[in-house]
């Protein structure tokens, strides 16, 4: 007879049980810290929606194309007025649709408050260095009926939940278009 001794069946049994249960209350904490920060990015995201389509209403009054003569310098000005209640205060997306069916897009910085104007100064190197003001007179004069040839700007807000969380949002559905027969090009 073998005269060693073991861990009794009830001991490992409790054992067992118990680390199961450690590692359990493990898998549920970090799930639900996981699940909790999910929850609070979407809500601030979905109350940033909420407000990007009915608060947020942005208008373009003007755009200037300007090429400064002898300089070669070019310079696209884009007036904005805000008819909503939110603050655009996280800058704009401005695209061009130009005439081969191509979007180039930079980003701009800027704040437009509620009921106000903005000169927004877009340095058209940001789009490429092919921009040059035949470019824009040309599709000016040939933009093809089925396309959109022009200027968009797309704002950008902060949002700040009652709980306190805070999201960035860019407010696509707020998008606002100029086609390039309203652009002045000097």
């Amino acid at each position: 007879m073998l005269s060693k001794k073991g861990i009794s069946p009830l001991i490992a049994t409790v054992l067992l049980i118990g680390f199961t249960i450690v590692l359990a209350a493990l898998v549920i904490r970090w799930g639900s810290e996981l699940f909790s920060s999910q929850i609070k990015t979407q809500t601030c995201d979905n109350e940033a929606t909420i407000i990007c389509t009915s608060d947020v209403d942005l208008g373009i009054s003007t755009v200037v194309f300007d090429n400064i003569p002898d300089t070669g310098d070019e310079k696209l000005q884009i007036g904005l007025v805000s008819n909503g209640k939110q603050n655009i205060d996280k800058g704009f997306i401005v695209r061009i649709h130009k005439i081969d069916g191509t979007v180039i897009a930079a980003e701009s910085t800027g704040i437009l408050n509620q009921y106000e104007t903005l000169t927004l100064q877009v340095d058209p190197t940001d789009f490429e260095p092919d921009l040059l003001l035949a470019d824009a007179q040309d599709a000016k004069d040939n933009c093809p009926t089925d396309k959109f040839c022009g200027i968009s700007v797309i704002p950008k807000i902060k949002h700040t939940t009652d709980k306190g969380d805070s999201c960035d949002v860019t407010c696509g559905q707020s998008e606002k278009r100029s086609a390039i027969t309203s652009i002045v090009l000097t």
